[in-house]
Order: structure tokens, then sequence, then C-alpha cells
């Protein structure tokens, strides 16, 4: 009976409690919490389904700058166009802007099961083709060219001589050639396109120049090597829309064998001391050639002065013996005593020149006819010697 009443008096586990449990204040806030969120977040789902609302979509403009030529390219399926027509350079044509600020058309694309889950992707592709000229300069030497690695072209002569020749090539596309070039090259970048194909096109016309002469004849075909490539370069980049505009040799040739390379240069500079002393010697030639022409000149000058003045001369006194003459002949004829005074005039002269000698021979008139007979030579007798004086 006391076990009895002692186990009737211990609670029963399976009976019920009667009294109520109320939570703590610090759940309440939190379950209150979340009541308010998922509310909310519920509100907003309820929102968006009911007015199919997206995220939303910012502008994307592109700019064409005034040396560019855009084309703005259809990324979706155009039912009206056809994508198929993208291969054709007329459809390039006519997918040119002449706008310069080009806004870019978007969708949006779903990417997950929620209404938020996805993105804004582009329609349309804007291509720009730069017209501006683009110049590359490849030689051997990392301080003149474009780029600091060896890019000149290398070559071999018909007697395989290995030579490298520096290059300088511009090139532009014209506006009306874009659309063009843009069909062969549709990453429409030009100096990539020189960088690759128009260099390897050079070396290659450059290369059947050079191995059909010997390493010794190319110095004196270094404008057919030139030629051959700028004419090969126009014609094969005009059908892609490109221009070439200039094409040269920079820095001549470079032999790779040192030895060949000293050589040359120094029979260059023997053959340019070789011409500067043709040039003197030439120059002396010019000035001696100058010097005796001009005392040639003098010569002939003093001769025609010196004849020239002895023909006067002789003139001169013609005139006055012609004058004398006349004159003796008028006055024969009009004076008698001109022969008198002209014999009185030369027994003057005689006196004046006498030496006080008598000459040993003396001519006489012959007798006879008035003294007008043969002259005669007699000799004048010597005088007698006269005695000395006493002394």
């Amino acid at each position: 009976m006391k076990n009895a009443t002692q186990r009737s008096t211990l609670p029963s586990a399976s009976v019920p409690t009667t009294q109520a449990v109320s939570p703590s204040p610090a759940v309440n806030r939190i379950f209150g919490r979340l009541v308010r969120r998922y509310a909310a977040v519920a509100v907003l789902s309820a929102a968006l389904a009911v007015g199919g609302c997206v995220p939303y979509k910012k502008p994307v403009f592109e700019e064409i700058a005034p040396n560019e030529t855009g084309f703005l390219i259809p990324l979706d399926d155009d039912p009206k166009s056809g994508q198929t027509k993208f291969e054709s350079e007329a459809y390039l044509e006519s997918r040119k802007v002449a706008t310069k600020r080009q806004l870019i058309d978007q969708r949006w694309l779903k990417t997950g099961y929620f209404w938020l889950s996805g993105q804004y992707i582009p329609t349309q592709r804007l291509i720009k083709v730069s017209r501006s000229p683009i110049t590359r300069v490849w030689t051997q030497s990392a301080s003149t060219g474009t780029s600091t690695r060896d890019e000149s072209i290398h070559v071999e002569s018909r007697d395989s001589v290995n030579v490298s020749i520096g290059f300088t090539l511009t090139m532009l596309i014209p506006e009306e050639q874009t659309a063009r070039f843009l069909y062969f090259y549709p990453s429409g970048g030009l100096a990539g396109v020189m960088d690759a194909e128009a260099r390897s096109r050079l070396q290659q016309s450059v290369q059947t120049i050079c191995s059909k002469y010997s390493f010794d004849e190319l110095r004196n075909y270094k404008q057919e090597i030139t030629d051959n490539g700028s004419r090969d370069l126009k014609e094969f980049y005009l059908a892609r829309g490109v221009q070439v505009t200039t094409l040269g040799m920079v820095g001549g040739l470079s032999y790779q064998n040192p030895a060949i390379q000293r050589a040359i240069d120094e029979s260059a500079i023997a053959q340019q001391l070789k011409s500067v002393n043709q040039a003197k010697f030439e120059a002396q030639k010019r000035e001696n050639d100058r010097r005796l022409l001009e005392a040639e000149t003098n010569q002939a000058v003093a001769i025609r002065e010196a004849e020239t003045r002895a023909a006067i001369a002789q003139k001169e006194a013609e005139s006055r013996a012609n004058a004398i003459k006349a004159v003796n002949a008028a006055l024969a004829q009009t004076s008698p005593f001109y022969v008198q005074l002209q014999q009185i005039e030369m027994q003057r002269e005689l006196a004046a020149r006498w030496n006080g000698s008598y000459p040993a021979t003396y001519f006489s008139a012959g007798a006879g006819s008035g003294g007008q007979g043969p002259l005669m030579l007699l000799q004048v007798p010597a005088a007698a010697a006269t005695p000395a004086a006493p002394r």
C-alpha cells in the first residue's frame, strides 16, 4: 500500500500538462523579421510576374572618328536581308553608316528560372575601318626600324650569298574601297595586313630578282628590285581595296658575311678616293687648259695688234712716200730751181756726213755730149810722202 500510495503521488509522463509555454522576446523578434522579409519578396515577385519587368537597359554608344568608316553588322539572324549576304561586298556597302555616334541595339537574354536571371546582349556590331596611312620601316638596325627586331628582308643571290635589304612601305585604304577591304580582311586592321601578308609578298618579289644576279651584280640592280616590288604590291592590293603609296629601299644592301661586307666597304672607299683624285686631276687639267688658252689668246691678240700696227705704219710710210713723189713731180714740173735745190740739199747732207777722208775711187763723167758720156771709175793717186822736217 505504501508503494502504491507513493506511485500515485508521482506525475504520469503520458498525461499532458495543462500549463502553456510562452516564447521568449528574442524569438518573437527574429520570427517577425523573417515574416516581413519574405512578405516583401513575395510582393516584389508578384509585381514582376504581373508586370513582366526586367532590369533597365542602359544605352550603349560607339563613336566613329573622322578618319574611320563604320559598318553596322547585325549579329542575329535578319529575316529581311538574310545572313547569307554577309559574304558579299555589296552587302557590306549597304551596312555602311554615315553617323559619327551610333546607338548599339540590345536584347534581353534570359539565363535562369527567375525573372531577373539574364543579361542584355548586343544585337549589332560596329566594325570601324581606319583610312589613315600606315608606314612600316623594316630594317636590320634596332634604332632605325618600326620595331627593335631585325625586320629587314633576307634573300640570297644567285651564288647563294645571304643579303639583307631594308625597306619602307606606306599603304592606305581609300574611302570608296573600305567595303572591299573589309570583305577581304574582316578584322578591319591594315597594320596587321602589312606586317604579315604585305611583308611576305615583298620578300617573294625581292627574292625573285636577287636570284637572277650574283652578289657583286646586285648593287647595280637596286632600282630593279624596288620597282618590281612596288609593281607587284600595287597590282595585288588594288583588287583588295588597298592603295600602296610608296615603297623604297633603306640602307642599301648588307651582306651577312663580314668579310664580304668589309671588302665591299674597302672597295667603296678606294673607289671614292679614286673619284676624288680623278676629280682633282680633271680640275687641274681644266685649269691648265684655261691658262694655256688664255696665253695663246693673249699671244694671238699681241700678234694681231703688232701686225695691225705694222700694216698701219707701212701704209702711212707708203702714203708719205707717195705724197713726196707727188710733190716732187709737181715741183719738178712747175719750178726749174727744184733740181738745183735738191742738189744743194744733197751736198749739205754729204758735208754733214764727211769724216775728213777722200774716197779711194770716184766716178767721172765721160767727155762729150755735154758731160753725159759713159762714167769712168778712176783711181785716186796716192799723195806723195812729205819729207820730214829737219831737226
